[in-house]
């Protein structure tokens, strides 16, 4: 077929760009193409569009080879670090298998025998040697270098006395294990960046926000009791006299408390407030219920 024709079929338009039709028919999908509606046996690609999206698509494919070629000599000239995720421990200690045979004197322990040396767990283990913390080959079987175990031990121990966890700050400031977010944030304690397991809260700085958190506790515990001393009270006058509450007024007098606080604002019944409560005098309770009794006997005998 000649190429100045304006349409071409797919399979033609394939033959001519090189391109695979399924990628053809996604720039088609995406209108990257233009194609007209189908006419019996017709072509349908507009030819002109089909050589455009081609020579971009041999663009946009050489851009990301040129891509892919500066990533993988940036991967070569890195240093070596810890092993990418992804791959398993036989890649890795594969990886790193020395060039000359292992010093057969170097002590050498199983996975199981550094987790109790490291007082940790198999997992942990094998976590540090992905990371490259501990030397181990493969020989069978994962062997960790008793060197390199001892070595860890020793910076463990050196790590807990200047980290500890969130939990053991917790303790070591006197507050809540929700607190020490709040803590950091303020700056009262140092955190450093690693992964989650690892102790990350300086014990110097738990240290000094503890005497930060132990004056505010007290300061706390004064203003609650300086409220406490000038809160109006609710017991009833110390007068001598026997002061009785609105439910027990309301109780001999045959009112409801509502209606018992209804007259001592409006002044017909004697009562103190103190606080959020009235008292009153049982005094005046029983001469006003004896009121109340004399003026129902008085209008019933009418």
């Amino acid at each position: 077929m000649p190429i100045s024709e304006k349409w071409v079929s797919w399979e033609e338009a394939a033959r001519i760009t090189g391109i695979r039709v399924p990628t053809i028919e996604h720039a088609v999908r995406v209108n990257r193409i233009v194609r007209r509606s189908a006419r019996g046996h017709h072509p349908t690609l507009d030819l002109a569009s089909v050589l455009e999206w081609a020579a971009w698509h041999r663009e946009v494919q050489i851009e990301r080879a040129q891509r892919r070629a500066a990533r993988e000599q940036r991967q070569q000239a890195r240093p070596e670090r810890a092993a990418p995720r992804g791959l398993g421990l036989r890649e890795i200690l594969s990886a790193r298998r020395p060039t000359s045979d292992p010093d057969p004197i170097t002590r050498w322990l199983t996975v199981e025998d550094a987790a109790l040396a490291l007082t940790c767990s198999e997992s942990s283990v094998l976590r540090w040697v992905r990371a490259g913390g501990l030397e181990a080959k493969l020989e069978g079987r994962v062997w960790v270098s008793g060197e390199s175990v001892d070595r860890l031990i020793v910076a463990r121990a050196a790590d807990e006395q200047e980290w500890v966890s969130q939990a053991d700050a917790a303790q070591v400031v006197g507050c809540s294990r929700g607190r020490i977010p709040e803590l950091i944030k303020e700056g009262l304690l140092v955190q450093r960046p690693g992964p989650r397991w690892r102790a990350s809260i300086s014990r110097e700085s738990a240290v000094s926000a503890s005497e930060v958190w132990s004056q505010r506790v007290r300061g706390t515990e004064l203003k609650r009791d300086e409220r406490r001393r000038t809160r109006p009270t609710n017991e009833p006058p110390d007068d001598g006299h026997v002061w009785v509450t609105t439910t027990t007024a309301a109780l001999t007098l045959g009112l409801t408390r509502n209606g018992v606080g209804q007259r001592i604002r409006a002044g017909t019944l004697p009562g103190t407030r103190r606080g959020n409560r009235y008292w009153l005098r049982r005094q005046d309770v029983e001469v006003a219920a004896a009121a109340r009794a004399f003026t129902w006997r008085r209008n019933n005998n009418r």
